[in-house]
């Protein structure tokens, strides 16, 4: 999602000066960088809190940094939020609207039964779209049933 910075303003003379910077930002993470340590909060369009747990913000909830794992969060494709960090009287804001996820495509492999790093697989996708292009897909295996983590297999492709 795009993410646009607003600096709040405040009577508060004594209130040091914020500005952010986005660090990356892409459809799974959003990190970003304060220039001084304060306390992150997010807000949808009507000001309503959005909790930052521990499963969406690794990272914590104060300090000059913050790591958003989006998918962790309660967001909607297209709304607008806004992440805030507060540093005494005064802070700093980004708005920033989570993508759509890629969709109206679908994937087969062919044969739909064979032995696992043995048999001869063919996979494809097609009439994939989404707002961030070129989509890019990879397929991947897990030796053992997954328990030793996924490996990708030799084809990557875009469209």
């Amino acid at each position: 999602g795009r993410a646009r910075e607003r600096v709040l303003l405040t009577d508060d003379a004594t209130a040091p000066s914020v500005s952010l910077s986005t660090l990356v930002s892409t459809p799974q993470l959003l990190s970003v960088h304060g220039t001084a340590p304060g306390a992150w909060t997010l807000s949808d369009a009507t000001g309503q809190m959005i909790p930052l747990t521990p499963q969406a913000v690794p990272t914590g909830s104060a300090g000059s940094d913050i790591a958003l794992l989006l998918p962790s969060l309660p967001l909607i494709p297209g709304a607008s939020y806004t992440l805030s960090l507060r540093v005494g009287g005064g802070g700093a804001s980004l708005s920033f609207s989570p993508g759509f996820p890629p969709s109206g495509g679908a994937c087969d492999a062919s044969p739909r039964i064979g032995e696992a790093l043995i048999s001869p697989f063919k996979a494809s996708c097609s009439g994939w779209f989404g707002q961030d292009l070129p989509l890019s897909y990879a397929f991947m295996f897990a030796p053992g049933g997954g328990e030793g983590g996924w490996t990708q297999a030799r084809a990557r492709s875009s469209f």
